[in-house]
């Protein structure tokens, strides 16, 4: 190593230059480390690395002031022997922390990869970064046209995936289906009652004029004689449903018929009949439902109409129920698609996806009996944690450029710090 290379002091390139085999700034935990290796250890104690050593005063200060370091403390490593010459010394100096960014940036360090999770993307070779910028772009594009087609499926819904949850945390998944039995729909008395409070919020948030507000009126009372005949006619089967869930909440609460196969099947079969009889009685009254919801809407005018739509309150619903993740989850994969492929907050993107790939793989348990195989899930989830430890949108995304804004916004400061 040449002294004209880093234009080091003239008396730090006599005494301390020719002896280094190695000078390292690193990042640790905030912290930027130097590093240093050199020879030259004597019998009298007398070598450069002593910062009080009078024969090379302000030599340290020399190696501080040529990188800008503001030391906080050191460790000076020997080798076994310390009186041998020209033994290798190891010199590392915590020299200062980080100046925290402004708030609007504050957080920016984990988005773009900048707490150290790995190596640096630039310690990758060209081949392994192309791998993985392929890798994340890829993955990022399914995310994209899994939300698109979640958005254009009319009817798509999560119910399926959460009711057909097998393994350990499958009650989890179920109790997340709204009105997983159908039993709230077929509540016919909080059914007038939430109607009733849906037709006066309309007629209040569009304020209809009397002439609409008539038109109301006779929907609702139109609306609510084809529910009530329709639960008329199919009283019988109401009842015969009510009771064949009865029975199958029995039967789930005896271990020996989750166990055993044969038995197993038999609760299976009632589940199957629990669920065609459900689809008769319920999926009419879904029609009533949305056609009053969408009745009363269409009667606002092109002047009321921007104060809308408005919507239908459902019985039984929670939180966080399954009407709740459809509308979550279409523009949740929309939007980490997205930012997988333009390589906008990496890391973060790819941990969240990750983690919801896990919650699939989590819904079918392997080893759970009927469970489906997500072995696709599980690979695919450990290929975004391999992106978010590399930081790979720093390589060739848009984390690059706003690595660069944050580094303008608010660059290290030097400071002693304890």
């Amino acid at each position: 190593m040449a002294a004209k290379n880093i234009g080091c002091p003239q008396q730090l390139c006599d005494s301390l230059l020719p002896r280094i085999h190695n000078i390292e700034i690193r990042r640790n935990r905030g912290d930027l480390v130097a590093m240093m290796l050199f020879d030259g250890i004597t019998k009298d104690n007398s070598h450069p690395g002593n910062p009080s050593n009078a024969n090379h005063p302000g030599l340290w200060d020399g190696v501080y002031q040529r990188f800008s370091l503001q030391p906080v403390g050191v460790f000076d490593g020997f080798d076994n022997n310390r009186e041998q010459t020209n033994a290798a010394r190891l010199r590392q100096v915590r020299v200062t922390r980080i100046a925290p960014c402004p708030p609007c940036f504050a957080s920016l360090g984990f988005f773009l990869g900048d707490i150290a999770l790995s190596a640096s993307p630039r310690q990758l070779g060209t081949a392994a970064l192309v791998a993985l910028i392929a890798l994340r772009i890829g993955i990022g594009f399914h995310f994209f046209t899994e939300g698109a087609d979640k958005l254009h499926t009319p009817g798509w819904s999560s119910a399926g995936f959460l009711g057909s949850a097998k393994g350990q945390f499958a009650d989890s998944f179920h109790n997340m289906v709204w009105d997983a039995d159908g039993l709230a729909r077929l509540d016919l008395d909080e059914t007038k009652s939430l109607w009733e409070h849906f037709r006066e919020r309309v007629v209040r948030i569009y304020a209809f004029d009397e002439s609409q507000t008539k038109k109301a009126a006779e929907i609702y009372r139109r609306r609510l004689n084809q529910l009530t005949t329709h639960f008329a006619d199919n009283n019988r089967e109401i009842e015969e449903y009510r009771l064949g869930l009865a029975r199958r909440d029995a039967y789930r609460q005896q271990d020996d018929r989750t166990q055993v196969a044969s038995l197993s099947g038999q609760l299976a079969r009632i589940e199957g009949e629990l669920r065609a009889n459900r689809s008769k009685l319920v999926g009419p009254i879904d029609l009533i439902w949305d056609g009053y919801e969408g009745e009363l809407n269409a009667l606002a005018n092109e002047g009321q109409r921007h104060r809308g739509p408005i919507s239908l309150d459902r019985p039984g619903r929670r939180t966080l129920d399954s009407r709740t993740v459809d509308k979550i989850i279409p523009y949740f994969d929309l939007t980490l698609g997205l930012l997988l492929m333009l390589g906008l907050f990496t890391r973060t993107a790819a941990v969240a996806a990750g983690l919801f790939l896990c919650s699939v793989v989590v819904s079918q348990w392997p080893g759970t009996p009927g469970a489906t195989p997500v072995w696709p899930q599980l690979i695919e989830a450990l290929a975004l944690f391999v992106i978010a430890a590399t930081a790979s949108g720093r390589a060739a995304g848009v984390d690059f450029f706003v690595r660069l804004v944050t580094a303008w916004c608010c660059p290290a400061k030097q400071g002693t710090q304890s």
